[in-house]
């Protein structure tokens, strides 16, 4: 008796819609896996993880939102270059990922994810975070996910200094900002004493103005600081301090660790 044809196709179409089932539940996870490696390796600060979870080719982008807007990094060379300029900038310690509320779309050879992305650890014995949502497509190349998009979007308007901000070393100290208010404290060049102050702020464009209404250093009180945003990187602020003629008078880096 001859094999009735139909019937053969339709059990191979069954028997291989069951398979893709369970298959997109492990390609699910192992889309995740790589999210979490790259993570992991950038806490680890190590650069050859972080690049075998890449495509690293001319299809390879990232963008990133910083104070001036968005910035797209085309290309393997662009996006290594940023990496590596992340690597110098020193993660908190023992800075932990976790990649949440995660929504993973398969389809034939390729991944879009949404996610959110926090990052936590503790330093002086007080525990910090921040989180944003990232967005990532993959691709598989010789059977393995690897990253070909990557964003970061911010919670928050990415101009906005709006926040709560911890200062990254040589400072120390923490920062609050908010609906033109400020509290800072902040260490001193001698290393060792602290200055507290609070007043009002104003912003014109890329330029901050602070007016000092109460402060530990009583001969500031009424006096104005100057600053400007020299750039973002995700939540990593770098601004540079002026004086009245709006000349530089020194640099620093914080990072926005709430809203």
């Amino acid at each position: 008796m001859k094999p009735n044809l139909s019937i053969l196709v339709l059990f191979v179409l069954i028997f291989t819609s069951c398979n893709q089932a369970i298959d997109t539940k492990k390609e699910q996870d192992d889309v995740l896996a790589v999210l979490q490696e790259e993570g992991d390796a950038f806490s680890a600060a190590d650069w050859s993880r972080i690049a075998a979870v890449h495509t690293q080719n001319a299809f390879d982008t990232r963008m990133d939102f910083h104070g001036n807007g968005v910035q797209l990094y085309k290309g393997w060379d662009e996006v290594k270059g940023l990496f590596e300029s992340y690597l110098k900038e020193k993660l908190p310690v023992q800075a932990k990922n976790s990649k949440d509320n995660a929504i993973v779309k398969i389809n034939d050879g390729s991944a879009w994810v949404v996610c959110d992305n926090t990052w936590k650890w503790t330093a002086d014995g007080k525990e910090s975070a921040f989180s944003n949502v990232q967005v990532a497509c993959l691709e598989k190349q010789d059977g393995k996910w690897k990253i070909s998009f990557d964003a970061f979007v911010p919670r928050h308007d990415p101009k906005s200094i709006d926040g709560v901000f911890e200062y990254l070393s040589p400072g120390k100290g923490q920062s609050i900002n908010r609906n033109g208010r400020f509290v800072y404290l902040f260490n001193n060049a001698d290393g060792k004493s602290m200055t507290s102050s609070a007043g009002t702020y104003e912003v014109s464009g890329d330029v901050v103005k602070n007016t000092i209404a109460h402060c530990t250093d009583s001969k500031q009180i009424g006096t104005s600081f100057w600053w400007t945003i020299k750039s973002w990187a995700g939540d990593t602020l770098t601004y540079e301090t002026r004086n009245e003629k709006g000349e530089r008078t020194g640099v620093g880096r914080a990072l926005r660790v709430s809203n």
